[in-house]
């Protein structure tokens, strides 16, 4: 009886509790402090308030030691490493490098900083960074066939009205040397219009915003090309790419984005494809003819891809010291790496194997012959969505 009593009592004191947090519920209010507290939240206002959330290295003496400033306990700290020890040592400010110039908006420097080039009504021109004269690079810029341009893009529109910011040029890029530029012309002609309305402007306009801009939709013929150059930047000679027939330097994941370079850079690796990406190569380029060599090449039924990861570089390492390439493939059904002789394009192994995928390859140690890579679904009963960082011997 007294059991019962008790759980009685329990029962309507639980059922109390619930039905008074429930009324607290309807009757809280949202004030606007409380909007003020979680604002102070977002991440731009609590970025300072984070100690060494970014970090900028500076190397020294021919990769022999690097240097940082971070975020000390009683202020900034300059910190000096040497690569081969690994000690690591509290230094003065005047033996770090001083910070270079801060990059000017609409110019693309050279690796050196000796030069810059930028886009001047569809050309390219460039610029001795000391001062000197601007040369013309190019002279038949247009209108949707620009040196340099973006594609015309409805977001990149938007942010870009009424804004004076100029954007660096394009599928444009230096060698290390800073003596060629690869470089791009975006052919946009044959796109069609289409039209997007903002229907809230920022600056508080009430009235909508309407844009056009040439978009190439299924099935249509229109499309976008790139078509790339090599640009001697001293003579300002142009020489073309002698690509195989029916390829572009298109592909979807790197467009024409040079995959490495000599260590000479008289030669740099590009990846080209057919429409579709169906069919992939990857092309050796001589920087003083244009001419192209296969070193490898993938086809599939559907569509090549070069990796899983479209924010991340394609799955491929030019090892030149080996004279050999690290080429991700799924010719066996999964995501896997593949070693190729750089010269003659042979199959010389594959690397990884298995019922699980490479995502990305993140370092290769080429005087050990160790691949540091991250992959997902190695291990039984685990989540292949989980990315777990692995190494293996080549």
């Amino acid at each position: 009886m007294i059991r019962g009593v008790m759980l009685a009592v329990l029962t309507l004191a639980i059922t109390a509790c619930a039905s008074t947090r429930h009324e607290d519920r309807n009757e809280m209010q949202i004030t606007a402090a409380d909007y003020a507290a979680a604002e102070r939240l977002i991440g731009h206002h609590i970025g300072d308030k984070l100690r060494n959330g970014r970090i900028t290295v500076e190397w020294l003496d021919n990769g022999e030691a690097l240097t940082y400033q971070r975020d000390g306990q009683s202020g900034p700290e300059h910190v000096r490493v040497d690569t081969a020890t690994g000690e690591r040592r509290v230094v003065a400010a005047t033996e770090s490098p001083p910070p270079g110039p801060p990059p000017v908006p609409g110019m693309l420097p050279s690796p050196d900083g000796k030069r810059s080039v930028f886009v001047r009504d569809h050309d390219l021109w460039v610029v001795d960074n000391d001062g000197g004269e601007e040369r013309r690079l190019t002279s038949d810029g247009a209108p949707f066939f620009a040196w340099g341009g973006s594609a015309d893009q409805m977001t990149l529109q938007a942010r870009r009205t009424g804004m004076d910011f100029p954007l660096p040029p394009m599928n444009v890029h230096w060698s290390p040397d800073g003596r060629y530029l690869v470089a791009g012309r975006l052919d946009e002609r044959s796109v069609g219009e289409y039209a997007f309305l903002e229907s809230v402007p920022p600056g508080g306009n009430p009235r909508a915003r309407s844009y056009t801009v040439r978009v190439p939709l299924l099935g249509e013929a229109g499309d976008r090309r790139i078509d790339t150059v090599l640009v001697d930047v001293a003579s300002g000679e142009h020489r073309q790419i002698e690509l195989p027939e029916g390829f572009s330097l298109g592909f979807f994941a790197t467009g024409n984005t040079p995959q490495a370079w000599s260590r000479d850079a008289e030669s740099a690796w590009f990846i080209a494809a057919t429409t579709g990406d169906q069919r992939v190569r990857l092309l050796e380029v001589d920087m003083a003819t244009g001419s192209a060599r296969t070193v490898v090449e993938e086809t599939s039924d559907s569509s090549v891809t070069l990796g899983h990861n479209l924010r991340a570089r394609t799955n491929v390492r030019v090892l030149e010291d080996s004279r050999e390439v690290v080429w991700f493939s799924e010719r066996d059904g999964w995501g896997h790496l593949y070693l190729f002789d750089l010269d003659s394009g042979a199959l010389k192994a594959q690397v990884t194997k298995g019922d699980w995928l490479v995502w990305n390859i993140l370092d290769v140690d080429e005087e050990r012959r160790v691949i540091f890579f991250t992959a997902g679904g190695m291990e039984p009963d685990s989540d292949p969505y989980f990315r777990k960082l692995y190494r293996v011997s080549f």
